[in-house]
């Protein structure tokens, strides 16, 4: 498994290539809706019985990134990028795995997953600007072969967030209602309304 801090440049090529590479794909690929990246969340949250009036600033903020990212350009995305679904070969090649995610959404969702440097469970405002940083040496790379729009590299932010919306959901589903407890609600709830406040406060 490569070190995605270290390999971060090298990988962005390597992606960059790929993204270009299905620009020319012929046929049509899935796009997956609002529910599976939004709206399942905020279900599960009114079938916990969480504080509504928690669960509704959720939902606003899941309404806010939906609204931006869906004025993205569309692509071929891998949708589950990170280390773990890589391994690099003998000849310095990045094989991937995984692609139960892929779908033709958004490239710059890929770009955001690998420069992922948060902890999903326990926020800290050091999390932007160490996100920031790896996100600049994947796209130094990933900029040699492939360029994103000012929109779609500050997509990277808003990606960040949905996934945790997206996991969540995915988690409960999987194992039911009973896996999560108030306390992790309330952990992911303050975690998401706080990235919105400090991505808000670093961008303006």
């Amino acid at each position: 498994m490569p070190d995605g801090k270290i390999e971060a440049e090298s990988i962005g090529i390597q992606i960059g290539e790929l993204h270009n590479l299905m620009d020319k794909y012929p046929d049509k690929l899935k796009n997956r809706p609002k529910t599976e990246y939004i709206d399942d969340y905020i279900s599960v949250m009114r079938e916990l019985d969480f504080h509504s009036g928690k669960t509704l600033e959720l939902e606003q903020y899941g309404n806010l990134l939906w609204e931006r990212i869906t004025k993205l350009q569309k692509n071929f995305c891998h949708g589950d990028l990170h280390t773990g679904n890589m391994i690099r070969n003998q000849s310095g090649e990045y094989v991937l795995l995984d692609f139960d995610d892929a779908s033709g959404d958004y490239p710059s969702m890929d770009v955001a997953y690998m420069s992922d440097d948060t902890n999903f469970n326990h926020f800290h405002e050091s999390m932007y600007d160490q996100t920031m940083r790896l996100c600049e040496r994947f796209y130094s790379g990933y900029s040699k072969v492939r360029v994103l729009s000012n929109n779609e590299i500050n997509a990277v932010l808003d990606f960040i967030a949905i996934r945790h919306f997206q996991i969540i959901s995915r988690i409960v589903r999987s194992q039911g209602l009973q896996c999560v407890s108030k306390e992790f609600c309330d952990e992911q709830y303050v975690w998401l309304m706080k990235w919105q406040e400090l991505c808000a406060k670093k961008q303006h």
